[in-house]
């Protein structure tokens, strides 16, 4: 019954008219495919930018596990370690701008580029869309040990950041770095 009428239908509209509906049914289907692949491609840059993040916070946390085997075997004392280790991952930059963040699991920023908020207890401050980012860092370091967060920053009127955040046990550390994403969305 259907089909009847679709050909009732199809055989109403003039040649014209039938090329018209061709043609927007074309390009309706190339839509959607670019948009199919513009959401699959802009998920793989997000990926990328992950891993890429994520490379790069093992390269400040392996500056934590040098410091910390030093510690082990009795080369430095755990304060001298965590002061060196603190010195060292200030001056760890890549790209035009973009650095590396040191938290204990209490909410304090051990360091960071804005010296303000070095020594500033943030467990209750919230980004631009209400969201407890300090606490997220701190759940994330707690529950699986790294993992990627997503959040507005600066807090009063940010951009979207993803960060990648991993807890370093040995001091109750976390170290974290994060990219803004606008470019890619």
């Amino acid at each position: 019954m259907l089909s009847i009428t679709r050909s009732i239908f199809f055989s109403r509209l003039s040649i014209s008219s039938r090329i018209n509906l061709l043609v927007f049914l074309v390009a309706v289907g190339i839509i959607g495919i670019l948009l199919g692949t513009y959401i699959h491609i802009k998920n793989d840059m997000l990926d990328i930018n992950v891993m890429h993040r994520k490379h790069l916070v093992e390269t400040a946390y392996s500056v934590l596990e040098q410091l910390e085997d030093d510690v082990k075997h009795k080369r430095l004392s755990k304060k001298a370690a965590q002061k060196r280790a603190l010195k060292r991952i200030s001056t760890l930059r890549y790209g035009e701008s973009n650095y590396f963040w040191v938290q204990d699991l209490k909410g304090y920023f051990l360091w960071h580029p804005i010296s303000d908020l070095v020594g500033q207890n943030l467990i209750d401050d919230k980004d631009a869309h209400g969201k407890k980012y300090m606490q997220s860092f701190i759940k994330i370091a707690k529950e699986k040990g790294e993992g990627v967060d997503v959040y507005y920053w600066p807090p009063t009127d940010g951009r979207k950041k993803v960060s990648y955040i991993k807890h370093f046990p040995a001091w109750d550390w976390v170290v974290g770095s994060g990219t803004y994403v606008q470019h890619i969305e």
